[in-house]
């Protein structure tokens, strides 16, 4: 009996202290994942990329706004989808521009990548191009 009785209290033991794969002790287990590069720079002139991603789940991408110069191919996707394709056009306003995409989709941890285009070449700075200045002409001090 003495033996009955310890394993009976040896049984609820292991069944209070659990042992399953459950989240009672307020840790939370996400499943699914999304993988994908945190970080993209694009040419000023314009230009495409392919970025792979990978993903457990479907997935969804948003876009900073104002960031209508960023084109992005899908905008969705599912475990399947291997790659994305991130372009931009001509940027002309004379300076760098950023922009965030922000990842998201099942239990998985929401991803951005900052994507930065150069200004266009059109708008590089006539002294760092290698073309000649004013100053060029002057005769040595």
């Amino acid at each position: 009996m003495k033996k009955f009785s310890i394993f009976v209290l040896w049984a609820l033991l292991v069944v209070a202290c659990g042992g399953g794969d459950d989240d009672s002790d307020g840790v939370t287990v996400k499943k699914d994942q999304i993988s994908i590069a945190q970080n993209l720079e694009l040419l000023g002139d314009g230009e495409a990329k392919e970025m792979p991603i990978r993903a457990t789940c479907d997935w969804r991408i948003t876009k900073d706004d104002g960031a209508d110069w960023l084109t992005v191919n899908p905008m969705s996707g599912d475990k399947d989808t291997k790659s994305i394709l991130v372009s931009a056009s001509k940027n002309s306003t004379g300076v760098a521009r950023t922009a965030i995409l922000t990842i998201n989709g099942g239990d998985a941890q929401t991803q951005r990548v900052v994507v930065t285009q150069a200004k266009s070449s059109d708008n590089q700075d006539p002294t760092s191009s290698g073309e000649p200045s004013a100053d060029d002409n002057l005769p040595p001090t």
